[in-house]
């Protein structure tokens, strides 16, 4: 997009302002990159913070219930178990 708006005012430029539309460029760039960079900045602060809260869910996790219940205990399957 930017490229396009390049290419246009390269032909519908005066002589007298050449000067004026090449700083002009230059400081679109520089914008643009700034702007890169802060939608980096931006992107990577939300996944480290996706992270964290990550981790505090799975810290704060109700815990299992036992592997082996009654029923297990009274058909004797502990016992199998055990012994493998």
């Amino acid at each position: 997009m930017m490229g396009i708006g390049i290419v246009m005012g390269l032909f519908q430029i005066d002589v007298e302002n050449r000067g004026l539309y090449g700083v002009t460029v230059v400081y679109l760039i520089a914008i643009t990159g700034s702007l890169y960079r802060y939608c980096k900045q931006i992107v990577m602060v939300e996944s480290l913070m996706v992270s964290g809260q990550r981790m505090l869910q799975l810290e704060n996790l109700d815990k299992e219930k036992e592997l082996r219940t009654a029923y297990d205990i009274e058909a004797g399957l502990l016992k199998e178990f055990e012994a493998a």
